[in-house]
């Protein structure tokens, strides 16, 4: 710009009337002659007595936007000219380069030296009109100058009662602000610091300091104190940290799926109060970061200062606690490259989440969690962490937060019941008995285990040799007691047909296919027979059917009640597939599932409204089954290897088939009953599709339970065998009662509800938190301080054993005390489990008046 102050009214006419003859004659050069005069005042304005360079000027313009002598509007007088204008560089409206520019030429007049007050109003208006503009939003691609210069003070001058002197200084040399404290530490300033002197200092209303600042882009960003000056641990400290029982209870509760949604809904709400979008990759970013964060415990833990990667000498100060986060490059932690979150306790400070009596280490859990994820909370999350992690949502519903499914489509919690997760108890009524094909991506349910078809004598391949278990020692009684387990089944997803059949007959084709299914994220497909997989289904007006999402009726293995009042023709069909099916090949284990599953399709407790016909249907079947000497012999089926299936009980050791039948029957009519207590709210359609409010109610499995109990109990004795060597490795024992320990947890957690993520910890401290007993939580804490972290006791690390390796590092003593305190554990969660052990609601006492007694009868061929 050009000042014209000593320009009267005449020179002025007279210069104007020059400069529009100039305009003139420079509408007729190419634009190339243009672009040379962009730096140059060539664009007068009389009433403010200027001459500005294009770049200054701005055709549309708000009074609140112009900076005096260095940001303009085009002059109204000049209009026949603005297409000359806009051709020499002048922009239709204000950009932010426009500002960076001002800045930038005021730091070159200054010198870099202090800004007089005139001056810093000229600042003050630029730096107002720049965040202004990013505010909105629309124009951060317009800053395109190499140095954009903002306000600042040397920190050495901020406490002192001297006048500010305010200087005009590159912005990436610029922190935002002071750390106070930490500032009194040192012994001498640090000349090279200087502070962003920030817009109440300027006087400038309206703007937020942190939500505007991190708006600049980022070659234009000022950094924060802690990633200039980093307060740190003592390398002696750091050296000496590690988790114990308290730190890991703390530790495994951030790091849980539970607090993941706490955190994920609370930046979702402040995502979307900003008109801000909440993708997928933010959640996993958020799961990445708890799932890093560390909580560590030091005796006299004391931390130092850094400056440009020395060490500032005498800052060493005693801390209680301490929050150090790194980033990826391991200098300081910018806003969203964090990469690792660490609280350091110091050994001597109480550790709890009650609010009330751990307030200040409940300050530094909430500060560890929004350095992790980068996100400031609410008060809020100090009551999701003080609390039961269950109650959250109504804490955060009373504090306004926005739910989560509602604004979100991707949650934690997916609509879809996962892979491999269990078939809760009173779905089982909702399996279809029937055998479908089933399409890639169906939903199923996939019998892992059903106690009805392991009886002694059968057999899991189809050779003619019967083996007998000569192993004493094996515990045979939960796989015999047929009466009092149920059958265990899981949710699975169909990949693939793998093999399809060779029958002639259709329905023996689609019991005799073979499918690759989905069981979960961390298993390995498995190929399975069809006879395995169930379909759901759904109420309908007069009956159980299938649930396809569409209303063709697929095709079955087993004939249809009701499609048929003919009853020879039935049991016509039904002999006929069973003898193709006792020519294929089969096992005995899948002839009893399909013999089972056949039975109970027809059972008329599963068909109330065609309950004679049904029954006279299932008195054939067994007729048939009772028969098979005769009626499937090998005689029938020449060059088969046919052998005739074993339905012995376990108990009897006769070869009567009845029990087999018997229990079978019960279980239909336990079904039936379960039903109807459910028939006036329609039970069954709570399942049509899965709710993730439905795998919030308890779901039991003693089954799965009982065998992580099983197995707790045997490592319990491993690791006692193995304590009787003279050259035993402690630190074997140790690990073995510390896995026996988590199994007899997780046992009493299955047999309680196996709907949550019970795999989800490595901390036996949290584990043992969610038995929620007393006894539980003193022996595995103890347990805990003896073994420590699972690592120690088989990878040679870099901790505090360094440069022991574990073979050196436990004695005797501690495997001895580890022994002790697993055998005890096992003990009280095999008294817990009877003790929580619930009434299968389909092995309750069936009342005699409701029972269907289904008899032999003579039925010919």
């Amino acid at each position: 710009m050009s000042v014209l102050n000593d320009f009267d009214d005449l020179k002025l006419t007279s210069l104007e009337n020059i400069m529009e003859d100039i305009y003139k004659h420079l509408e007729q050069e190419p634009n190339d002659t243009l672009e040379q005069l962009r730096d140059v005042a060539i664009i007068i304005d009389r009433k403010k007595k200027a001459m500005y360079s294009p770049d200054q000027v701005v055709i549309t313009i708000l009074p609140e936007q112009i900076v005096e002598g260095l940001v303009t509007g085009a002059p109204e007088t000049l209009g026949k000219y603005f297409d000359l204008f806009r051709r020499l560089g002048v922009c239709e409206t204000v950009v932010l380069d426009h500002y960076a520019m001002a800045l930038e030429r005021l730091h070159s007049m200054s010198h870099g030296e202090v800004l007089n007050p005139n001056d810093l109003k000229v600042v003050a208006a630029a730096v107002h009109s720049l965040f202004s503009l990013l505010k909105r939003g629309d124009d951060k691609d317009s800053l395109s100058k190499p140095q954009l210069f903002l306000p600042g003070e040397d920190i050495s001058m901020m406490t002192t009662e001297q006048i500010p002197q305010t200087r005009l200084i590159d912005s990436r040399h610029l922190i935002l602000e002071v750390n106070y404290s930490q500032q009194r530490r040192l012994k001498k300033p640090i000349k090279e610091l200087a502070v962003f002197v920030g817009f109440r200092r300027l006087d400038l209303k309206g703007h937020e300091f942190y939500q505007e600042t991190v708006l600049l882009p980022e070659p234009y960003r000022m950094k924060e104190w802690h990633e200039v000056v980093r307060e740190m641990p003592m390398e002696s400290c750091k050296s000496l940290a590690k988790g114990d029982s308290e730190t890991r209870i703390v530790a495994d509760l951030l790091r849980s799926t539970q607090f993941a949604v706490v955190v994920k809904r609370l930046v979702q709400h402040q995502r979307v109060k900003k008109g801000q979008t909440f993708t997928e990759d933010d959640e996993k970013k958020i799961e990445k970061s708890l799932r890093e964060l560390m909580v560590l415990k030091v005796t006299n833990l004391k931390t130092v200062l850094f400056y440009d990667g020395h060490e500032l000498q005498n800052t060493t100060e005693d801390r209680q606690l301490f929050v150090m986060r790194e980033a990826k490059d391991g200098d300081a932690a910018s806003h969203g490259s964090v990469k690792k979150v660490t609280l350091y306790i110091d050994s001597r400070q109480q550790v709890g989440m009650d609010q009330g009596k751990h307030g200040k280490f409940m300050s530094f859990v909430h500060k560890a969690v929004q350095w992790a994820v980068g996100y400031e909370f609410p008060a809020v999350l100090d009551y999701c962490l003080s609390g039961d992690l269950s109650s959250a949502t109504e804490k955060m519903d009373d504090a306004g937060i926005i739910p989560y499914s509602l604004t979100h489509s991707v949650t934690t919690s997916t609509a879809y019941p996962p892979p491999g997760s269990f078939v809760p108890e009173d779905m089982h009524i909702m399996l279809d008995q029937d055998v479908y094909e089933f399409k890639p991506s169906e939903y199923v349910a996939h019998e892992l285990h059903d106690p009805i078809l392991d009886t002694p004598g059968s057999d899991t391949d189809d050779t003619d040799n019967d083996t007998e278990d000569t192993d004493d020692d094996t515990d045979n009684t939960k796989g015999s007691d047929i009466g009092g387990s149920r059958p265990v089944y899981i949710f699975a997803k169909v990949k693939e047909l793998k093999e399809p059949s060779v029958a002639n007959y259709v329905r023996t084709r689609l019991l005799l296919l073979r499918y690759v299914i989905d069981v979960g994220e961390d298993e390995e497909p498995r190929e399975v027979k069809a006879s395995e997989l169930y379909k759901f289904i759904r109420r309908t007006p007069t009956a159980v059917a299938p649930f396809t999402g569409d209303t063709t009726p697929p095709p079955a293995a087993f004939s249809q009640p009701g499609a048929s009042d003919d009853l020879k023709a039935v049991l016509k069909d039904i002999r006929r597939q069973l003898r193709q099916l006792w020519s294929s090949m089969l096992d005995d284990k899948s002839r009893k599932r399909i013999v089972k599953r056949l039975f109970l399709r027809w059972h008329p407790d599963k068909n109330p409204d065609k309950r004679e016909f049904c029954t006279k249907v299932v008195q054939g079947i067994q007729h048939y089954v009772s028969r098979g000497k005769g009626l499937f012999s090998r005689g029938n089926f020449p060059g088969s290897r046919f052998r005739r299936m074993d339905f012995r009980d376990g108990d009897s050791g006769g070869s009567s088939f009845d029990d087999f039948f018997t229990h079978l029957s019960s279980r239909a009519q336990a079904h039936y009953i379960w039903s109807e207590s459910f028939s006036s709210n329609d039970r069954y359609e709570r399942y049509d599709f899965w709710e993730p409010s439905a795998s919030s109610c308890a779901n039991p499995q003693p089954e799965e339970g009982e065998r992580w109990l099983r197995q707790a109990e045997k490592d319990v004795e491993a690791a006692r065998e193995t304590l009787k060597r003279e050259t035993a490795g402690f630190n074997w024992v140790c690990y073995m009662t510390r896995q026996a320990t988590e199994k007899a947890l997780k046992g009493v957690l299955y047999c309680r509800d196996a709907s949550h993520d019970i795999q989800c910890s490595q901390s036996i401290c949290a584990i043992a938190s969610r038995v929620q007993d007393d006894t539980i939580l003193a022996l595995v804490s103890t347990l805990d301080n003896v073994v420590g972290v699972h690592t120690r006791m088989m990878y040679p690390g870099l901790g505090s054993d360094y440069p022991k390796i574990p073979f050196e590092v436990y004695s005797r003593k501690e495997a001895m005390e580890s022994c002790e305190c697993a055998e005890k554990v096992v003990l009280r969660a095999r008294i817990l489990v009877q003790e929580d052990e619930p009434q299968s609601q389909f092995d309750r006492q069936v009342p005699p008046e409701s029972q269907q007694t289904v008899s032999d009868v003579d039925i010919s061929d």
